[in-house]
């Protein structure tokens, strides 16, 4: 990984003359691609990612906010000191990768750590929505959510060799897949979330209790219900596989691989252990409140992907971004310091006020009825 640390140096300089120059459109393309052509072609983003996600996107924000500096007019000065930063950590990435070949028991904890942090989001949703059939006397939809998983996991496995083998910029590809996956999977997470927290309205409610709602399921809430679930899996699936291709790459014995396979094992038991405590604990919740809790959850994914998806786009180099200095950077939240990024956010926040503002008139409406 030596060679690619020069060479992104020397294309992130050549990249801060241009700009120097006036040159900002040639500067701001030849930052993205040090990104897609020697970042991620050479496989040290996956490399990276398979080790440590945190400090994978870390990396990639240095390029993201160089590229928004540059959009910005920023005095060089600003530019530099990204620069070093991303000059930095790119030296810290080399030390992380260039230890020589991995032992066993670290290719076990890479292992365990990628299915664990990459699963834990989807299977959260997921048991969401199977506690919500379960409280609601549908266990009969339950094999459609079983095959949403199913056919969403096969997705995930063929997309990510399909971007391995068959795309020369297949970086590039599945940040704009993941992208757009997320800006879906964000529109169901927050009709399902207003449909869920609309029941603990007044009139709703006693709708619900009556037993209008739990008789049955629409069609259409169906295909919400199976779409939302195969969105939740298959949105890490595709980068998941990638993660383990290159942990694959660098384990030289048998030996190796069967820790890789023993660390996807434990890392699914312990996320089937956190998919039961969800499932059964979450359901024996009073109906009203399982209905908050729920409808909450879906609502805060659904804020997270949002953010998470302008991003992915942004990497996609769909559109450059707007840096707002001062803005927090929350991963975890989907928060970022880009304009583009909060935008989206800013309008579920809205719209969750003024749904919460509906739900609140019609619950005073009840009396006067």
């Amino acid at each position: 990984m030596d060679g690619c640390f020069w060479q992104i140096n020397q294309a992130i300089s050549e990249a801060v003359s241009q700009y120097q120059s006036g040159q900002t459109t040639p500067a701001m393309m030849a930052v993205q691609d040090a990104y897609f052509d020697l970042f991620e072609a050479s496989g040290m983003e996956n490399k990276v990612g398979s080790r440590d996600a945190a400090f994978k996107s870390t990396l990639e924000g240095h390029f993201t906010r160089l590229v928004s500096l540059m959009k910005a007019g920023q005095p060089v000065e600003q530019l530099q000191t990204e620069v070093a930063a991303l000059q930095k950590d790119l030296a810290s990435a080399v030390e992380m990768l260039g230890g020589g070949d991995e032992t066993d028991w670290s290719l076990f904890i890479y292992s365990l750590l990628i299915i664990v942090r990459e699963g834990l989001e989807a299977l959260l949703i997921v048991a969401a929505i199977v506690a919500y059939l379960v409280k609601n006397n549908h266990q009969d939809k339950l094999p459609l959510i079983r095959q949403s998983v199913v056919v969403a996991l096969i997705a995930s496995v063929l997309t990510a060799f399909v971007f391995q083998w068959l795309f020369a910029n297949s970086g590039q590809s599945r940040e704009l897949l993941e992208g757009f996956t997320m800006m879906i999977a964000v529109v169901m997470l927050f009709s399902m979330s207003y449909w869920l927290l609309s029941k603990t309205e007044a009139r709703q409610w006693k709708a619900y209790l009556e037993g209008k709602f739990s008789k049955s399921l629409s069609s259409g809430s169906m295909i919400g219900l199976w779409l939302t679930t195969f969105l939740a899996v298959y949105r890490e699936g595709a980068e998941t596989v990638l993660f383990y291709l290159a942990l694959m790459g660098d384990a030289s014995t048998t030996s190796g691989h069967l820790s890789i396979l023993a660390g996807f094992g434990v890392g699914c038991v312990i996320l089937l252990v956190a998919y039961l405590v969800m499932r059964f604990t979450v359901v024996k919740l009073p109906l009203k409140p399982f209905f908050m809790f729920t409808g909450g959850f879906m609502y805060l994914m659904a804020f997270v992907f949002a953010g998470k998806s302008v991003l992915e786009l942004i990497e996609g180099k769909l559109f450059e971004p707007t840096l707002l200095p001062g803005v927090p950077e929350i991963s975890w939240l989907g928060i970022y310091p880009y304009l583009e990024t909060l935008i989206p956010q800013g309008i579920l926040l809205i719209a969750a006020l003024v749904a919460l503002w509906v739900m609140q008139r019609r619950g005073r409406a009840i009396p006067a009825q």
